[in-house]
């Protein structure tokens, strides 16, 4: 329809670039990936992201000059801060300890990549090779964690977070994924993945029936901002209220719970009654529809969705692809950055 999304764009760059420089994201992950995450790593292994040597290289001046943000003990290059630093390299170690095996670090993430596929010998082929594209994220978003935002590096938390993030990922792809979170963190060699082909259906937004209203919400990630957004809608598609604000959290899945919990806060202060709310990541939808396995962090703010639903007369929320959410997405994504809320 013309539309530009980020998206998009990502896809034109993976068809174009990642084949005309020898390397692709494998065509089984394709359906399962983000794109920005496929376009990092093929910015990792380019050596094209903002590593502390890159930019000296580009005349950016350092205030402490480009070290390591972990180790200290050398300077900040991209096969360093991925592979070879000796706080990061134990990550890899226990990956392949799981698994079995031992290997010694290769040179660079091309070098990984290329032999990543031979090292597998219990894990899923899926889940093995989306280790890479999970770990070296998660890796990147703590160091901007200690960078910008003074935290401290914990390589425990980045453990948990990558089997978390494939978690995510699988669950978006693999509709009837029988597996919790829990089992991805503690038994990843033990999940049984079955290959398939995932057809993405053309998906548009409905407007609801009657005198009932729709919300639709979405919580956004990006560059350690977060944002959540949300737009009312009735039946002949009149925008009947909105919302975009940033919010104070440290994933994505916690600004999608807040988008429903704010679009039920919304309903209640502005007497919105008889309301279906649909948001687009399907694990934000699972933990308020159900009662088992939700993150004990957003304990209060799921109480409190189960208290207003009823309160403003909630006809269910439900999962909603991309692509019939897309009003709400450019609102959480404006929500990032937005210094006053809407």
């Amino acid at each position: 329809m013309g539309l530009y999304s980020v998206k998009s764009m990502c896809a034109v760059v993976e068809a174009r670039w990642f084949t005309e420089d020898g390397w692709s994201v494998p065509q089984i992950l394709r359906p399962i990936l983000p794109s920005k995450i496929a376009l990092f790593l093929w910015q990792v292994q380019k050596n094209r992201i903002a590593s502390k040597e890159n930019l000296a290289q580009r005349g950016v001046v350092l205030e402490n000059g480009a070290p390591c943000i972990f180790c200290l003990s050398t300077t900040e290059s991209v096969a360093h801060l991925f592979l070879h630093c000796p706080r990061i390299w134990m990550l890899w170690i226990a990956v392949l300890h799981r698994e079995g095996i031992s290997w010694s670090a290769p040179a660079s993430i091309s070098t990984l990549l290329d032999e990543w596929g031979a090292l597998r010998k219990s894990t899923s082929r899926i889940l093995w090779d989306l280790i890479p594209y999970a770990l070296c994220w998660e890796i990147w978003m703590a160091r901007n964690n200690v960078i910008f935002h003074d935290k401290i590096f914990d390589p425990e938390a980045i453990w948990e977070s990558h089997a978390f993030l494939i978690f995510t990922w699988m669950r978006a792809w693999w509709k009837d994924c029988p597996y919790d979170a829990n089992q991805f963190a503690r038994g990843f060699t033990k999940i049984d993945v079955h290959a398939k082909v995932s057809t993405r259906p053309v998906i548009s937004w409905k407007p609801p029936q009657g005198l009932i209203l729709k919300f639709n919400v979405d919580g956004s990630f990006q560059s350690g901002r977060a944002g959540i957004g949300g737009i009312l809608r009735n039946n002949v598609k009149k925008v009947a209220g909105k919302f975009s604000r940033k919010v104070e959290v440290k994933r994505a899945d916690e600004a999608e719970v807040l988008a429903i919990l704010y679009a039920l806060l919304f309903c209640q202060q502005f007497m919105v009654y008889s309301v279906e709310i649909e948001s687009d990541p399907s694990l934000a939808v699972d933990w308020v529809c159900g009662t088992k396995n939700r993150p004990w962090n957003l304990t209060n703010e799921l109480n409190m969705i189960d208290y207003l639903l009823p309160l403003v007369a909630c006809r269910g929320v439900s999962h909603i692809l991309r692509e019939g959410n897309m009003e709400a997405d450019k609102l959480a994504k404006e929500g990032c950055s937005r210094e006053e809320p809407i």
